[in-house]
């Protein structure tokens, strides 16, 4: 068994697999502030100029 595997069984307890129709249904348990929240377009894009 890869080490990352039992690692990871240790740590999770539940994993739920939801439709996105469900998903949508379901409320946050954490509200951010809306300045707080980046467009999915935005999350994790690193430009060439950023890295240097």
């Amino acid at each position: 068994m890869e080490m990352w595997y039992s690692e990871f069984c240790s740590m999770v307890r539940k994993i739920y697999v939801y439709t996105a129709e469900e998903a949508k249904k379901l409320s946050p348990k954490i509200k951010l502030p809306v300045d707080d929240v980046k467009p999915v377009s935005d999350a994790g894009i690193v430009s060439n100029e950023e890295k240097a």
